[in-house]
């Protein structure tokens, strides 16, 4: 009888491109954060964070926001926002059924109504997941070389948005592209490399639907570390400041600025992030 051929190998990130993953992950202090101990959830503090409306209003606040991935066999994060509105204690938040908010000493309420009721708390909680799933794989570098395909591009020289109408930055960049994971609900996603420090200045997160937007996270950095050793993973180099943008749809739009946020504490431990953080208030 003819010989068996062994099945078709699963395709796999490239050396160059893991090498360079391996470079920046350990610069960036998350070269150990693979494999079991792969960063999976997290608890931030930003303060400030600014909400832009797509009708121009703007919200400023402090706010905590804790990000999970998916539970095993789902596809939608987990996460838990929580900030002060009008005096009123706002919580917004996704578990494993649906989105919730509570306003104040209100019962909490499960989103229904997308489209209407619901609307705009379903679209401050798709940004807010947007911002948070691309803040876990680019704060951990460490992460990506044991995900999806990584495939390394051409060097690219990027002029990054910045503000409200902040000359943009100029930065010479090293790009991975790494490809999308329907099994877990992740999108294809681009991450820029400054070409010098290896540190992460942006990321894209593209959509999984024809004709819907694309986002666009921006990262600084401080010349100095002004956070305290506790605020943050022991010898990792987090960004201070994010911008969420959304990418036009056409050529020759500007990007539309959705999220500021000063990162401002970050916490990996599991004791930290527990699943009751994500539970629907009772």
């Amino acid at each position: 009888p003819p010989a068996k051929e062994d099945p078709p190998k699963p395709p796999a990130t490239a050396p160059e491109a893991l090498a360079l993953i391996l470079e920046a992950a350990g610069r960036q202090g998350t070269g150990k954060f693979t494999g079991e101990k792969a960063v999976t959830r997290f608890f931030a503090v930003f303060d400030p964070v600014v909400l832009h409306s797509p009708k121009g209003d703007r919200v400023q606040s402090r706010s905590t926001e804790a990000f999970s991935l998916p539970p095993a066999g789902g596809t939608l994060p987990l996460i838990q926002s929580r900030w002060i509105q009008d005096g009123k204690e706002i919580l917004l938040g996704r578990d494993s059924r649906s989105g919730w908010i509570r306003a104040g000493t209100e019962p909490a309420r499960r989103f229904l109504d997308p489209e209407g009721r619901d609307r705009q708390e379903v679209a401050d909680l798709e940004d807010r997941t947007r911002m948070l799933r691309m803040a876990l794989r680019v704060f951990f570098l460490g992460n990506l070389g044991g995900g999806p395909v990584v495939t390394l591009r051409e060097p690219e020289a990027m002029s990054l948005p910045v503000g409200l109408g902040g000359e943009p930055r100029k930065v010479r960049c090293r790009v991975l592209d790494r490809e999308a994971d329907p099994g877990a609900g992740e999108p294809a996603m681009r991450i820029y490399l400054a070409e010098d420090a290896l540190l992460p200045v942006a990321a894209v997160l593209y959509s999984g639907d024809r004709g819907a937007s694309s986002f666009l996270l921006t990262f600084d950095y401080d010349a100095e570390e002004t956070r305290k050793p506790e605020d943050l993973p022991q010898g990792v180099k987090v960004p201070n400041w994010c911008e969420l943008f959304e990418l036009p749809a056409k050529p020759g739009e500007k990007p539309a600025l959705r999220i500021q946020a000063g990162v401002q504490r970050l916490e990996i431990h599991p004791l930290k992030v527990p699943d009751s953080l994500f539970a629907f208030p009772r």
